[in-house]
């Protein structure tokens, strides 16, 4: 009798699983040829089953608007994202060759300053450095309140504010 009590939570596991192996599917269709009972459990789990699959889901409106809105915040951060990395891809490439343009230059134009004058090599160098560097914190200065900007952009759109 423990024999067949397994055959038959066997043959229930399978009705309830679902697809399984071709040799669990040729083993339960055996089993349910010569097993009334797991025969009739598996008539009434395909009718459960076909009614759910009949039964129509139906959303709350308010539901499917928070999932709009949502959706839609969700599209404007990816879309911020990207336009962001294409910002940074594009102004690390200008930097790049404008620095390997003018890092050069200012080197020559500050050496000439400093020996035209009777300044100390100490004077090139910060002035060297300060006309090098102003424009790339300039350029951090821009970014900063670009990215300013649009999280305040963000934060208003995320209040329901659409103007």
């Amino acid at each position: 009798m423990s024999g067949n009590g397994n055959l038959h939570e066997r043959a229930q596991e399978l009705i309830f699983a679902g697809a399984g192996s071709a040799a669990d599917d040729r083993w339960l269709q055996a089993h349910l040829a010569g097993c009334g009972e797991c025969s009739a459990l598996l008539e009434r789990a395909q009718a459960v089953r076909s009614a759910l699959h009949s039964l129509p889901i139906i959303a709350d409106p308010a539901m499917v608007e928070a999932t709009q809105k949502r959706m839609l915040r969700h599209a404007l951060v990816l879309s911020e994202r990207e336009s962001r990395r294409w910002m940074l891809i594009a102004s690390v490439a200008i930097a790049t060759l404008f620095a390997w343009i003018t890092v050069p230059l200012l080197w020559q134009a500050s050496r000439w300053v400093g020996d035209m004058t009777s300044q100390p090599q100490a004077f090139t160098l910060v002035i060297f450095l300060t006309i090098s560097l102003l424009p790339a914190v300039l350029a951090g200065a821009a970014a900063f309140a670009v990215r300013n900007n649009t999280t305040n952009l963000h934060f208003s759109l995320e209040n329901g504010d659409r103007s």
